[in-house]
């Protein structure tokens, strides 16, 4: 499937953009920019033109996705293929020639299982509405800095509370749902600065104030929990801002600093490290 360039209008929506378009398209998005705080500015510069590893849990994932938030273009943009099916196959590389995902037959049963056990658990049903918007696109220009992003919410739902209020839901399929692990992954992979992100840009497009919500689904499709995100906001928010000014100024600059700015930083040693160093 050959797509067509496509250029996106800062402060607009598209609905039903595949996949592939947004993430060609003009914008950062916040997978990109959260390299910035949690790396580095050469790091994230450097990250622009490497070659982006696609493992099995990701192509899963993308899967699971799709077939919970889209599932009328689950064939669209995935071919699912037997097991042991070999790449030099007629069948794999016509699929590839259409631009589809492969995936096995069998992780096509798992998904839609687990899909539909996503859509069906009351959660889903009481946060997103019975008919959520899904993969809207948002263009914006950020007011501080000039700089063009871009954000994808899983789900969204406008809700005529007072003068209305945006609701998005962010789907995660995880191996732990409850409380202490999904704390942890949302620290280490920036969920709180995609959420930040993605408030900021809603409500520059829409005009409306938005509230962010997580609904971890156990990889199995046995357990569903929902989370606000909104104590993570404030924190989350200031990083983003910070890192929206330290883009403007690399991209002005043309300089792009390494991790710690290339200053030499003492390594403390932590408790664990010393356990068991005076035993005679």
């Amino acid at each position: 499937m050959t797509l067509a360039p496509f250029t996106p209008t800062p402060g607009e929506w598209i609905d039903g953009l595949p996949n592939e378009a947004y993430h060609a398209a003009d914008g950062w998005s916040s997978s990109q920019l959260k390299l910035i705080p949690d790396w580095s500015p050469r790091y994230f510069k450097e990250s622009l033109n490497a070659p982006r590893e696609v493992t099995p849990s990701m192509l899963r994932g993308s899967a699971a996705h799709c077939a919970t938030l889209e599932r009328h273009n689950l064939d669209r943009d995935f071919a699912f293929l037997p097991k042991g099916t070999r790449k030099d196959s007629d069948k794999y590389k016509a699929a590839v020639a259409e631009g589809k995902t492969v995936v096995t037959q069998q992780t096509r049963d798992e998904i839609i299982k687990l899909a539909d056990g996503v859509l069906n658990h009351k959660a889903w049903k009481a946060l997103a509405g019975s008919e959520p918007i899904c993969e809207r696109s948002f263009w914006w220009i950020d007011e501080r800095t000039g700089l063009l992003l871009k954000c994808r919410p899983d789900a969204m739902r406008v809700m005529e509370i007072g003068d209305g209020i945006a609701r998005i839901t962010e789907l995660k399929f995880v191996e732990d749902p409850r409380e202490h692990a999904f704390t942890r992954q949302v620290k280490s992979l920036g969920y709180d600065f995609s959420a930040a992100m993605y408030v900021a840009g809603v409500q520059s497009v829409l005009g409306l104030p938005c509230q962010y919500l997580w609904i971890a689904a156990r990889a199995k499709g046995d357990a569903v929990a929902v989370y606000d995100a909104a104590p993570w906001l404030p924190q989350a928010t200031s990083t983003y801002h910070r890192t929206l000014t330290t883009l403007e100024e690399c991209e002005r600059t043309g300089t792009w600093p390494d991790l710690y700015e290339e200053r030499v930083v003492p390594l403390e040693r932590p408790s664990w490290a010393q356990t068991g160093e005076n035993d005679e």
